[in-house]
Formats: structure tokens, sequence, C-alpha cells
């Protein structure tokens, strides 16, 4: 059998992936969830989700800001 392969989708995958090696190149293992915050890039092409997911922090903590006392 004969198995057809779709490049679009794998063309698709292979930027997806070349994006979030861009993205990681200066990440290094470990280091707190601030270290991880600030790796994060508001003008990357990778969406700000996927920023958050790949450093393994919430969403949401890209957006917090602590009220000032």
């Amino acid at each position: 059998m004969e198995s057809t392969i779709d490049l679009k989708t794998l063309h698709a995958k292979i930027g997806e992936l070349t994006l979030v090696n861009n993205f990681l190149s200066g990440a290094r293992e470990g280091g707190t969830i601030a270290e991880h915050k600030a790796m994060i890039d508001r003008s990357h092409a990778l969406p700000l989700g996927r920023q958050a997911r790949e450093l393994e922090i919430s969403r949401g903590r890209i957006y917090y800001l602590p009220k000032p006392v």
C-alpha cells in the first residue's frame, strides 16, 4: 500500500517547529517562573499562548501584573 503524504501539512508543521526552535534558542532548562516570563517576546511570530506552553507557564501569567501596594 502506498501512503499519500500531504506536503502542505508537512510544510506547515516544519514551519511551526522552526518558529518554536527559533523562540527557544535562547531558553535554558530550569529557571524560575519569573525568568520564563521574561523570555516571552510579544513581537515574535510565535503566538503568546504557544510561547507560554513551550516555556511551561500558564497563559494567564503572561498578562498578570501585580497590584501596587
